[in-house]
């Protein structure tokens, strides 16, 4: 098993990760040390002026809201499920004040179906944080629900139901009724290792599976990833809340690195309806996306380069990808400053360009939750964005992995976290290596005998120490950063369709999923189940290359994916029954019938294993067409 560690560069020793502390206690260490210093700003496209809330005030609002948990009787094992389309400041005292009260937070997305299946199978849910206002009288169905608390429009009408539902305001009086409600006293009992924060993801079978991290956990990944960023962020940064916040990713970026770093960036959280000029305005300086934005992001870069001067853009781009060339581990001249043309070329070109996306005064921007494509990477490079590639998942506390200025490499997801180690371990089949992740960022309850967490990624280490993540078993990864098992799209279309020899489902990096099609055949001509359905439909297809011409099997294949997208939740169970709501959360949008069933090396040896990544890579230009 081949090992590396991370370390901040072969010149300064790595420094010792922090020691363990419980959220609540680095939350007030971090009070205690920026006590008048910006916390949040509420930004709202309808005020003249942002509102600004010091670490004190912040503080303070986060122990109104564990007053009132307290006082409402929430116990230590209890967990708040936030169901928020928005980001209001309300949300992060919120999260702060459950933190407060001894309890454990969850976000997770609005899907009805998601919750009623995580709801019923963890019994430790026990209030609701919302903005939905439709939703209230079905979350008020679920069963143990101890009350929900509305931070939508002020100007929403509450529904009258059996369970208590609370305004922003209303839930705070609560506390004030019961001035004997303390919950300093259990702070006191609560340790490091103690579980804060509950996730979920979902499993090879399509079930949602409940994932519980610690306050170690947290505060450790969010103290080694400033560690890993290898530039000083304190309280002059701007970071803007918007990434989705069932992500633990999210929450590490948007929360828990200021409270590890004792204040550090300013989180903006915006208000209201979000313009295109959003961006311009706050002009963030750690700015984190999911590779679904920086693509939105480079489709105005490639407007933007339309408008510039052509002879001009021609050089300064030559400038801006040198100086990349530069930076990377490795590189001509790694440490290197830049050069006279170099800095011309960001003072007479780029420097406006980059003004024009809002990122003018961004001195890191991360690729999060899910891999970027080279060519989106690249895009940016000629406009001097260098873009840095993180990894991490759930498992993980939200990160791994992390490349940074003078310190990243191309195609990599960067180095293990300071503190932390990646090793690899020989796959049976002798032809590549499984990542395996060990350190204080690892959930409890994935962790081996070994005590690293044995994970569904498959690469390697470049020969800087580098992680290379080649493919991924068992899931796809769309630019969303949305874990998705194919496994039960794939046996729910064979079940319903006989005719199919063969369903690939493929989506990886890209923002839904397709799938591939195989009908049963015998050297290009339909047989069996096949043959049957085209007679039913009445098609004269006898071979797939007719198929591929007949109006009438596209409609009946259009149908196919309606029914599996549209069917009851009760019938996209597994063979014992239990529903999922995993299809009806990520539909299957498009199909593409392949002109002959797939073989060595797409299929593993006996033929029962799908080698995803290879049928991806074999038919990536008509699997682009879908998308």
């Amino acid at each position: 098993m081949a090992t590396t560690k991370s370390r901040r560069s072969s010149k300064l020793p790595t420094p010792m990760p922090p020691p363990p502390r419980t959220l609540w206690a680095a939350f007030m260490e971090a009070v205690e040390t920026s006590a008048s210093a910006a916390a949040i700003t509420r930004w709202s496209t309808n005020a003249a002026s942002p509102g600004s809330y010091s670490w004190l005030e912040y503080a303070g609002q986060a122990a109104d809201f564990a007053r009132s948990f307290v006082a409402m009787e929430i116990a230590r094992n209890d967990v708040v499920l936030f169901q928020m389309t928005a980001h209001p400041t309300a949300c992060t005292f919120l999260n702060m004040g459950v933190v407060g009260a001894g309890a454990l937070v969850c976000h997770w997305r609005v899907q009805l179906q998601e919750v009623q299946s995580m709801w019923h199978s963890f019994p430790g849910f026990k209030w609701i944080v919302t903005d939905a206002a439709s939703l209230l009288p079905d979350y008020a169905l679920l069963p143990h629900l101890a009350g929900i608390i509305y931070v939508g429009s002020s100007r929403a009408v509450l529904p009258a139901t059996d369970v208590p539902v609370y305004s922003v305001d209303q839930f705070l009086e609560l506390g004030k009724l019961h001035p004997d409600a303390s919950f300093e006293a259990i702070q006191q009992l609560v340790r490091p290792t103690d579980d804060c924060l509950v996730s979920c993801q979902y499993a090879p079978d399509g079930h949602l599976v409940h994932y519980v991290l610690t306050h170690d956990n947290i505060l450790f990944t969010a103290a080694q990833l400033a560690e890993g960023l290898q530039i000083d962020v304190g309280p002059t940064d701007r970071i803007i809340a918007y990434l989705p916040l069932h992500f633990v990713s999210s929450q590490i970026i948007e929360w828990y690195l200021s409270i590890a770093l004792g204040g550090g960036p300013v989180l903006y959280c915006v208000e209201g309806d979000a313009s295109p000029s959003t961006l311009k305005q706050i002009q963030p300086t750690l700015f984190f996306g999911t590779p679904a934005t920086w693509t939105a992001l480079g489709r105005q870069l490639v407007t933007i380069k339309a408008q510039a001067h052509s002879v001009l853009y021609a050089w300064a781009k030559t400038r801006a990808v040198h100086h990349a060339a530069k930076l990377q581990v490795g590189g001509p001249r790694s440490k290197a400053k830049a050069s006279l043309g170099h800095s011309l070329a960001n003072k007479l070109v780029l420097a406006s360009m980059k003004k024009k996306l809002g990122l003018d005064s961004c001195r890191f921007c991360g690729v999060v939750l899910a891999k970027l494509a080279f060519d989106k990477i690249e895009l940016f490079s000629t406009a001097d964005l260098p873009l840095y590639q993180l990894d991490g998942s759930v498992e993980t506390s939200g990160f791994a992995s992390v490349n940074a200025p003078n310190a990243w490499a191309l195609g990599s997801s960067g180095k293990p976290l300071p503190g932390t180690i990646i090793a690899l371990a020989e796959s049976p089949s002798g032809t590549e290596y499984q990542l395996c992740y060990k350190g204080r960022n690892v959930c409890n309850h994935v962790r081996g005998a070994d005590n690293a967490w044995h994970s569904f990624q498959y690469g390697g280490l470049n020969p800087f120490g580098y992680v290379v993540i080649n493919h991924h078993k068992e899931f796809i990864i769309l630019a969303s950063g949305d874990r998705i098992p194919p496994a039960p799209y794939e046996a729910l279309l064979l079940r319903r369709a006989p005719y199919l020899q063969r369903a690939v489902v493929v989506g990886d990096g890209h923002t839904y999923l397709t799938v591939l099609l195989v009908l049963k055949t015998k050297k290009d001509k339909l047989v069996d189940d096949a043959i049957e359905k085209g007679r039913t439909l009445g098609s004269k297809a006898l071979t797939i290359a007719e198929v591929l011409r007949c109006p009438i099997w596209a409609v009946a294949l259009d149908q196919l994916l309606e029914q599996v997208n549209q069917a009851p939740l009760a019938t996209l169970g597994d063979a014992a029954g239990t529903p999922f709501s995993l299809v009806a959360v990520f539909p299957l949008r498009k199909w593409l019938l392949l002109p002959q069933d797939l073989g060595p090396p797409e299929l593993s040896l006996d033929g029962d294993l799908v080698h995803r990544h290879v049928v991806a890579n074999k038919y990536e230009k008509l699997i682009e067409t879908l998308y």
